[in-house]
């Protein structure tokens, strides 16, 4: 998998200018209002190991296993870790391969069921 140049990416700036897009928001505001949803995941993931977000995916954090092992002739140790997993939901998938088109649905059309 090749990773594209900087000038291809998605970066925070793009995601800010989005969020004030489509809500309307003054740049600061939506600025506050992404740097949230990022803390809150953060901080979710690390107090119950696994974050679900609707329409985004899971998140999952793992341990991984320390211990000795011999590589190259040598004792090698190797400190336990924790590794945070990405799965997307099948909705993700779904629109990444072409298969649904992305619709922007906001929370407040919830209600009107």
């Amino acid at each position: 998998m090749s990773v594209p140049g900087k000038e291809n990416q998605y970066r925070m700036a793009n995601l800010v200018e989005d969020v004030q897009k489509m809500t309307g928001l003054a740049k600061k505001d939506a600025r506050t209002a992404v740097d949230a949803v990022v803390y809150s995941i953060v901080k979710g993931t690390l107090e119950t190991k696994y974050s679900n977000i609707v329409g985004l995916g899971k998140f999952v954090v793992k341990t991984t296993k320390g211990g000795t092992r011999s590589a190259f002739g040598r004792e090698v140790t190797s400190v336990p870790k924790n590794k945070v997993k990405f799965a997307p939901s099948r909705r993700f998938r779904k629109v990444v391969n072409g298969e649904i088109d992305i619709t922007f649905q906001s929370g407040d059309d919830e209600d009107d069921e």
